[in-house]
């Protein structure tokens, strides 16, 4: 692989972040505020720290989300669902 000047090559985990870090740049933008939720609930988890009040479904779309796991169930759609409840 060449070394490109200006492009730099990061490891999943820090992909993940900088994205999330660039949404929630200006979370009132995105319109959505279980989007916006899900997103400060996906960096806790990125930066390894979980809040206590998490609702454990949530957990379990992220962690899902996160492994790339089942198709269909996104941690926003969980989060949704469980503010629905």
């Amino acid at each position: 692989m060449k070394n490109t000047p200006g492009m730099v090559t990061l490891h999943t985990r820090a992909a993940r972040m900088l994205a999330v870090e660039v949404l929630l740049a200006d979370p009132e933008a995105l319109h959505d505020d279980v989007l916006e939720s899900c997103l400060y609930l996906l960096r806790e988890r990125l930066e390894g720290t979980e809040s206590d009040d998490e609702p454990e479904a949530v957990r379990d779309g992220l962690d899902a989300a996160l492994r790339g796991g089942p198709s269909g169930t996104s941690p926003c759609e969980v989060e949704a669902q469980s503010a629905c409840s």
